[in-house]
């Protein structure tokens, strides 16, 4: 017994050290986190900034930071339309918005909701016949969840579907699944016992279910498989909470998910491609977690952890019962498997289980494999540090890249119509809502300032060079307050400013100050610029979409004066 501890151990700890090793430790995660979330944040504002009712959320392993560089794992947004009121009883309903009323019953699927549609000025039923409704026998006008997916359909963009997700496809936007969702702000009444539900581990805490219960749910436009009402059916989503539970995750807890997805990533999805998803591996983690106690789940431990939630899983495609995490009564797995199916899965990962983690060294994402048998071998180079550099600066060029699209989205938007007063006006919402926010939320005010400033700066100084004549010292002093929004297209746009102007003096300044800032080293080129075409004076673009090779092209709309570039 003393040797098997002994080796149960060992390998746990060479397993952690090499988990950590390609960026699974607590550092690169909670950096992972920041910068989705700073994505999230600017994605919102800029919904927020042309007044459209919808707010942008990332989950999935994302924003976790429950993925590795091999897994490659996409993009997972919910996109809430927040001009719907979605409500679960009559007290809630308010006048003057669109109510939908989920009704939760025997004949909905577990898990599901229909939504009932309720007239703007009173509390009662709204009779609507076209094909986005349908009338039952009670006379209630139930809202189909295809309406959300044909209004998507005339945007003309390669979009696929996956269960509730839109996956956009081509060059520019791969693997970003988004799902379109209705937000309500309390509790799903089928998640309630949850709240109340004691764990052997006093994990998840009072505070941690406290603020899922406030954050409410989402309803998402899909419809259980095996109803017989599956186009009225629209899923109840709890994904903030379930964010806000992988949040509170100790890293052996993450590194355990991450490896059960390695393990089904290389020996179950190249045979039975969705047949256990990563929902369901998260699922299972989380019934785990909240059934054994907190000091289980150690570095030296992983092993056993691992091995633990992987028998879970075992015992869920056994019986073919795998309930949500918060929605017991919802079964992940309810008619997923067919029997051969079935007999593969419980073989796989019986074999995985027995294997006393000898089957790790199969696994090729992220050279898992070859790191552990080279973590047994001495005098082998480690070169954690070099790789762990690399993540850090492949997360903050993710960031920036955002950041240099949501710029473009901008420019795009205004800049071709020469619309001073809009851009002056979105400069003053966001000078409001950053002396209103706190400290994150003036981060991500800060973003978006300094570039307004110097689009701005630019199309006033662009506007008085053309018209033959001075630069107005509104433009300079808006330029100056984005000069550090990057290490050089403010500055330079300031010197191509005062080059037009005649002050060659500062010209020279400015780009003495350029160079000795833009050190190849530690500088690397982000920039979009290369994505705009060039149009004929007179003319401009405004609506983008998508061509037959997958390219953004941008379609006339009008011809109206445009601004000539500074030369």
């Amino acid at each position: 017994m003393s040797n098997i501890a002994d080796y149960t151990s060992d390998v746990s700890l060479r397993l952690s050290q090499v988990m950590n090793e390609i960026g699974v430790n607590e550092r690169i995660v909670m950096k992972q986190r920041r910068s989705v979330l700073l994505h999230e944040s600017l994605g919102t504002l800029t919904q927020q900034l042309q007044q459209r009712y919808i707010n942008m959320y990332f989950v999935g392993s994302q924003i976790e930071g429950t993925t590795t560089r091999g897994l490659n794992s996409d993009a997972d947004y919910i996109w809430t339309i927040c001009n719907y009121h979605t409500i679960q009883d009559w007290s809630e309903w308010k006048q003057g918005i669109c109510n939908l009323l989920m009704i939760q019953n025997d004949t909905v699927s577990p898990g599901y909701c229909y939504l009932q549609m309720l007239r703007f000025d009173v509390p009662l039923t709204h009779y609507v016949e076209n094909k986005y409704t349908y009338t039952d026998k009670t006379g209630r006008t139930l809202l189909k969840n295809t309406c959300i997916m044909e209004d998507l359909n005339t945007l003309n963009l390669p979009l696929v579907r996956h269960g509730p997700a839109q996956t956009l496809q081509g060059r520019y936007a791969l693997d970003n699944d988004i799902v379109h969702a209705l937000p309500c702000l309390t509790w799903p009444i089928q998640a309630r016992q949850w709240l109340d539900r004691p764990n052997k581990g006093q994990w998840p805490t009072a505070d941690m279910k406290e603020y899922c219960r406030v954050t409410g749910c989402f309803v998402v436009p899909v419809g259980n498989k095996n109803s017989a009402n599956e186009e009225l059916e629209w899923r109840i989503s709890t994904s903030l909470a379930e964010r806000c539970c992988m949040f509170n995750l100790n890293i052996t807890q993450i590194r355990c998910y991450i490896l059960m997805k390695m393990i089904i990533k290389t020996f179950i999805s190249t045979h039975c491609p969705d047949s256990i998803t990563s929902f369901m591996c998260k699922t299972v983690l989380l019934h785990c977690v909240s059934n054994t106690r907190t000091n289980f789940w150690k570095e030296n431990s992983l092993l056993p952890c691992l091995t633990f939630c992987l028998s879970t899983l075992y015992h869920c495609v056994l019986n073919e019962y795998c309930p949500h995490y918060m929605i017991p009564e919802n079964n992940l797995m309810y008619g997923r498997f067919p029997q051969d199916t079935k007999r593969f899965l419980l073989e796989t990962i019986s074999y995985v289980v027995k294997s006393n983690g000898h089957a790790l060294l199969e696994i090729k994402s992220d050279q898992l494999g070859i790191r552990i048998q080279n973590s047994f071998l001495e005098g082998v180079e480690k070169c954690s540090e070099h790789l762990a550099a690399q993540i850090s600066g492949c997360i903050l060029r993710n960031t920036v890249m955002f950041i240099s699209d949501i710029n473009m989205f901008w420019l795009l938007t205004t800049t071709y119509f020469g619309d001073v007063h809009t851009l002056s006006q979105y400069l003053l919402k966001l000078l409001q809502w950053y002396n209103w926010s706190q400290e994150k939320g003036k981060t991500v005010c800060s973003s978006l300032v300094k570039l307004f400033c110097v689009t701005l700066g630019s199309v006033l100084a662009s506007t008085s060079l053309y018209r033959q004549s001075s630069v107005t010292r509104k433009a300079f002093t808006l330029m100056s307050l984005g000069l550090d929004s990057d290490v050089a297209s403010g500055k330079l746009k300031l010197a191509s400013v005062f080059y037009c102007n005649g002050d060659l003096e500062r010209t020279d300044l400015i780009l003495k100050n350029i160079e000795e800032c833009y050190d190849l080293s530690v500088v690397e080129t982000v920039c979009h610029c290369h994505a705009f075409r060039h149009f004929p004076v007179g003319e401009t673009f405004g609506k983008l979409c998508y061509d037959e090779d997958d390219e953004y092209t941008l379609i006339k709309r009008q011809h109206v004066s445009r601004l000539h570039d500074l030369k």
